[in-house]
């Protein structure tokens, strides 16, 4: 995927000496998208007994929808974009819904748009722990929302009429929360906190309105 991505973004640049072509879109207006990419995390689960942490990390492939509105002063861009993406995350034995807003800035050259964006993201995460007691072993999983900044940046650049194609780049950190895991006898009740960040490479498709 991120092979995909440098494509994308090498297209764009080869593209920055063109003037606009009438049929381009403007870059002002609404628009909308389908996205797809590659997703890695890296985290820990600290243990609410010991203070001991483990590192995670987890990695999967991610599809998505984003929409929003730009506005253009000259060659500058400036819009809000809103997405979801959901990641299939095999290392983790469960898929995550991640939903971010965001603003975006960014600068017209011919038919490419450089930008930069940055908003709140949440996302679920889930944490398992494995307790022993008795010579008895079961495993406990626990899903808790995440809330934290999300920043990244892109290119997009002309296809035809009214169609960009895009490559972002995304960083994510979603913070530290506490996951309760009651545990029927004679496995002991526990309360680990988990903190965890993200890097999310993807190429989207956009459609504009205008």
């Amino acid at each position: 995927m991120r092979r995909i991505l440098f494509a994308i973004w090498a297209l764009a640049i080869g593209s920055l000496p063109l003037s606009a072509e009438p049929s381009s879109p403007n870059w002002q207006g609404w628009y909308a998208g389908i996205d797809g990419g590659w997703t890695n995390r890296n985290g820990d689960v600290t243990s609410s007994i010991t203070g001991a942490a483990s590192a995670t990390s987890s990695h999967g492939w991610e599809t998505g929808l984003y929409g929003g509105y730009d506005w253009r002063s000259g060659p500058w861009v400036f819009g809000l974009e809103l997405d979801w993406t959901h990641s299939f995350i095999s290392d983790a034995h469960d898929d995550v819904d991640m939903f971010s807003g965001r603003g975006r800035a960014g600068f017209v050259i011919g038919n490419v748009l450089i930008y930069g964006t940055a908003g709140i993201a949440t996302e679920n995460r889930f944490v398992y722990v494995r307790k022993t007691a008795l010579g008895a072993t079961e495993l406990f999983s626990n899903e808790q929302q995440h809330t934290g900044l999300i920043a990244g940046g892109g290119l997009e650049t002309v296809l035809a009429k009214n169609l960009t194609l895009r490559g972002e780049y995304l960083y994510f950190n979603g913070g530290r929360e506490q996951y309760n895991f009651p545990a029927p006898a004679p496995f002991v009740s526990t309360s680990p906190s988990s903190s965890f960040d993200q890097s999310i490479f993807r190429a989207g498709l956009t459609y504009h309105f205008n």
